[in-house]
């Protein structure tokens, strides 16, 4: 099986394939990288621009293409800081998916660390927690950990675009603006090196495209130590010294600095030199494997455990539903994230709705199918997952609930009910009306998720009698999603006589990713 993961980051756009063995080892095949600057003026103005846009919805056609041309199976696409901070990011990622078919997931900062932590975790020493950092472009990640599991994690806009902007003038190095990048990496790394220090860390690892070129330069200058993978702190202040004393022309020349981080570099220096002193250490490992690594290590270990659901899903009933899906090729992400939103807004309507725990089961099923008739058709495809549900769906369920299980999948897009409709006229009055109010919370959770990026993490039901609002918790925007869900709730607000509200969460827990 041949899988593709492609990382939309700040500065580049990089994707790695690889092949995995029927043990799940994977063998890398072919790797892409184009430098977008997808952040360049976007931390100002808080909008990718129409020509960065367009360089990196380019730079991922081609990645398609090439992802095709080996055979590739499964993409797997995150987007981080620049797209995560600006107003059209949403905007971009669904022209991404319309124009290349490649799903990008937007993840916070701290799931950004999450996985670059998991990338790292067995190049850790066993004994003690360790630090490692990742240094992007638009924000540094820090996530502190064993070898075993991460302990905790934070993010911080501390990105080499962001702070190279702030000391270069017109090409060259300002010192009032050096200073000013110093004082703000500083004080934002100041409580994080406190916490830190707090959990004694042995090994530093550092990761990311400037911490490759610091190491490169050290090795230009006969630095043994970068042979190593390593950077003193001696080898990062002088480098620094040079890097702030150069004109851009001289910078340019450096020996072993990529011409395309000429200006980066700078950025870089300060938060190398800054965090060496902030966590008071002496020597920091440079390490290759990032962020696409770790989508790879977390792609892998859910497929371990998706080859293996049998052995664990002790349900006779979703083991039987997952099964249908799983040969019918559903997006498991979705089903099972719309799956969970119906869930938890069934669970909070109980008052609302009336239904007992059979139509909750009932609902569950069918927001895990509801969108396997795309296996036929996308056209349609409501109607085909009502169709491959009534004929596919195994035993250990009877007829009467493969009807309502169908009867729900169908209705979570489209036209509602009709007498015309010959499952939906099969049915008696009070499984009709099961099927209606479950198909109506059906519509919302489907909404939630409608970007397919897992952008809502939660939602929390308030009902005052005549307006339910929907309190959304998310790691990003949700503009795609609350619009899709107030669309999809018009036979929600008519079959329970209830306006219909949806928003961000007011207060969201900053540490939920900790």
């Amino acid at each position: 099986m041949n899988i593709a993961v492609v990382d939309i980051g700040t500065n580049s756009i990089h994707m790695l394939i690889v092949r995995l063995d029927a043990d799940l080892t994977p063998h890398v095949i072919d790797k892409a990288k184009e430098m977008v600057r997808l952040g360049q003026g976007t931390f100002e103005q808080h909008r990718l621009d129409e020509k960065t846009r367009a360089r990196a919805l380019d730079a991922l056609v081609r990645f398609r293409r090439l992802a095709d041309r080996r055979g590739v199976e499964e993409i797997i696409a995150v987007a981080t800081s620049a797209v995560r901070e600006a107003d059209n990011g949403g905007a971009f990622l669904q022209e991404v998916h319309r124009v290349t078919g490649i799903h990008p997931r937007l993840i916070p900062g701290v799931e950004e660390a999450r996985l670059v932590f998991a990338a790292n975790r067995r190049t850790l020493p066993a004994d003690g927690h360790h630090l490692v950092v990742d240094l992007g472009g638009g924000s540094a990640e820090f996530a502190v950990g064993t070898r075993h599991s991460m302990a905790w994690a934070e993010s911080e806009p501390l990105g080499v675009q962001r702070m190279s902007a702030m000391i270069l003038r017109d090409g060259e190095v300002d010192s009032r603006g050096l200073e000013a990048a110093r004082r703000s990496i500083a004080s934002r790394m100041a409580p994080i090196a406190a916490r830190a220090s707090a959990a004694g860390i042995g090994e530093v690892v550092v990761t990311s495209g400037s911490a490759g070129s610091f190491l490169k330069m050290a090795r230009a200058r006969g630095d043994a130590d970068a042979d190593g993978q390593t950077l003193t702190r001696a080898t990062v202040r002088a480098l620094a010294q040079e890097l702030y004393e150069c004109k851009a022309a001289e910078r340019a020349k450096l020996p072993g600095l990529d011409r395309n981080r000429r200006d980066l570099v700078l950025g870089a220096a300060v938060f190398f030199e800054t965090l060496m002193s902030s966590f008071d250490i002496e020597r920091m490992r440079v390490s290759e494997r990032a962020l696409r690594e770790g989508l790879l290590e977390d792609f892998v270990a859910r497929r371990a455990d998706d080859l293996q659901w049998e052995l664990t899903e002790p349900n006779l009933r979703r083991r039987a539903v997952l099964r249908l899906g799983e040969r019918l090729h559903f997006e498991a992400g979705h089903a099972q994230q719309v799956a969970f939103l119906a869930g938890r807004l069934f669970d909070q309507m109980r008052d609302l709705h009336g239904l007992d725990e059979a139509a909750g089961e009932w609902l569950e099923y069918a927001a895990l199918l509801h969108d396997v008739g795309v296996a036929v058709n996308a056209r349609g495809h409501h109607k085909h997952s009502e169709y491959l549900v009534l004929h596919a769906l195994p035993g250990p369920f009877t007829p009467a609930e493969v009807q309502i299980v169908a009867a729900i999948a169908r209705y979570h897009r489209k036209a509602e009910p009709r007498a015309s409709h010959a499952n939906w006229a099969g049915l008696g009055p009070a499984q009709q009306a099961i099927v209606a109010r479950a198909g109506a919370i059906l519509r919302l959770a489907d909404g939630l998720d409608r970007s397919h990026a897992h952008a809502v993490y939660d939602v929390h039901v308030h009902d005052d009698g005549s307006t339910v609002t929907l309190d959304l918790e998310a790691g990003g925007p949700v503009e795609l999603e609350m619009w899709a869900t107030l669309r999809k709730g018009g036979w929600f607000r008519s079959l329970f006589a209830r306006d219909l509200v949806v928003r961000p969460a007011v207060d969201q827990d900053s540490d939920v990713y900790a």
